[in-house]
């Protein structure tokens, strides 16, 4: 019985460290949970590409080498995903990192961004980056990317008479103000608050056709938010202000 149980320990402690989590990513100060996603937004006007970048930890007993996959779940047509880890920038066939970057207990790294190339084409694109022990592939942490570019969700001719303004002030610290204009015939709208994770902080009805939307960020910690305008369930125009104290 003595056997047993000294067994059923050992196994379960072995167990135990082969599972072990022994990474931690970040997004601005923000721990990302496995398998998380981001909304990175981006302009179709801007020249460059839009870029996110994650911290790496190591949280585990011991010293790891941590390698980076990439793997594009989405892409919009004539569009493309890089990335950089550690010393050096990938191309977008690249899709497990050469490199490795070698993490002491408690270290952190925070070379890697992905880098996505839309080249003015609009819509939303999707891509999966997992760190990895190098000799334990089992113990790693992903982060989903969506990259939207533009307008999503919502017919072009929808979108004709439909706007909301830049957030103001910008950054805000106890009320912002969005001004908007809907269509005559559209009803039901209203404008969402999210945090730099996704998570719904607001829903804000819109009950005219035109008008200014206040946003009350006073219980809102610092950071950088988003706020799309919602139509018919689905997201016409996002836009992104910060708040500061």
């Amino acid at each position: 019985m003595k056997k047993t149980l000294l067994f059923s320990f050992l196994f379960s402690l072995f167990m135990g460290g082969l599972y072990a989590q022994s990474l931690e990513i970040s997004y601005h100060n923000e721990v990302i949970t496995n398998d998380q996603e981001l909304n990175i937004l981006a302009d179709p006007q801007a020249s460059g590409p839009a870029e996110v970048a994650i911290k790496v930890k190591n949280i585990g007993n011991a010293s790891i080498s941590v390698k980076l996959r990439k793997y594009d779940v989405n892409l919009m047509d004539g569009t493309n995903v890089t990335f950089c880890w550690g010393t050096s920038c990938y191309g977008p066939n690249t899709y497990l990192s050469p490199e490795a970057v070698r993490l002491d207990i408690m270290a952190s790294d925070s070379s890697f961004h992905g880098d996505y190339n839309y080249y003015g084409t609009q819509g939303t694109s999707q891509s999966r980056f997992t760190f990895f022990d190098e000799a334990n592939p089992s113990d790693s942490v992903s982060v989903v990317v969506n990259y939207t570019v533009g307008y999503l969700g919502v017919n072009d001719n929808i979108n004709i008479g439909l706007s909301i303004s830049n957030a103001y002030p910008n950054p805000a610290t106890t009320t912002s103000y969005v001004d908007y204009k809907l269509p005559k015939s559209m009803t039901g709208a209203s404008l969402r608050i999210n945090s730099l994770l996704g998570v719904t902080i607001q829903d804000i009805p819109l009950n005219r056709n035109e008008g200014k939307a206040a946003i009350d960020v006073s219980k809102m910690k610092e950071g950088i938010y988003f706020y799309s305008l919602i139509v018919n369930n689905s997201i016409a125009q996002t836009r992104k202000f910060i708040v500061k104290r």
